[in-house]
C-alpha cells in the first residue's frame, strides 16, 4: 500500500482503479485502513518522510522492523537502517529487536508520529501529510567489552 500511495499521489506516475474507475485519494486511504489514529497511516508518514529524502524503504520484517532503508535499493547496496514506526516496546522488546538489527550490521531508527487531534478536509497528499510531525531517534547497542 505505502509505494502505491507514495507513486500515485506522492510523484503521480501511477493512477490507480478502484472498481474500474479511478481512485480518488479518500478512496485509497479507506481501502487501505489509513484513518486518523491508524497504525497504516502513521507507517505511510514514516514511508513518505524517507522515500522524499531520497532513501528507498523496504519491509523490515525480516529484521523485527516495519521497514528497512537502502540508499540507492536492494541490488545496490545493503540497508543501512532499521526503522519501526510509533514504538510502545518494552525494554527487553527494544533490546531483542536492538540485538538481531545491530548483528546484520543495521542502526535501529524509532520513528515516533505525532497525528493531529483532528484532520482537516484534503484532497491532496502533501496537504493530509502536512498535518503530521515526525521524530527521529537512532538506538545503539553498547557492549562494556568494546566501549572501555
Amino acid at each position: 500500500p505505502d509505494e502505491v500511495l507514495f507513486l500515485s499521489y506522492g510523484v503521480g506516475c501511477v493512477n490507480p482503479l478502484l472498481a474500474g474507475r479511478p481512485a480518488t485519494l479518500d478512496d485509497v486511504l479507506t481501502t487501505f485502513d489509513m484513518q486518523l489514529g491508524s497504525e497504516m497511516l502513521c507507517k505511510y508518514v514514516a514511508y513518505h518522510h524517507f522515500r522524499s529524502l531520497g532513501w528507498c524503504a523496504r519491509d523490515g520484517v525480516k529484521f523485527g522492523a516495519d521497514y528497512v532503508l537502502y540508499r540507492k535499493g536492494p541490488p545496490h547496496s545493503h540497508a543501512e537502517f532499521a526503522v519501526i514506526v510509533q514504538p510502545t516496546l518494552n525494554w527487553r522488546s527494544l533490546s531483542a529487536r536492538n540485538r538481531v538489527i545491530t548483528n546484520v550490521r543495521k542502526t535501529l531508527i524509532l520513528a515516533h508520529i505525532e497525528q493531529p487531534p483532528t484532520l482537516k478536509p484534503y484532497t491532496d497528499l502533501s496537504l493530509l501529510l502536512e498535518q503530521f510531525s515526525i521524530r527521529l531517534q537512532t538506538v545503539q547497542r553498547w557492549s562494556p567489552a568494546r566501549n572501555r
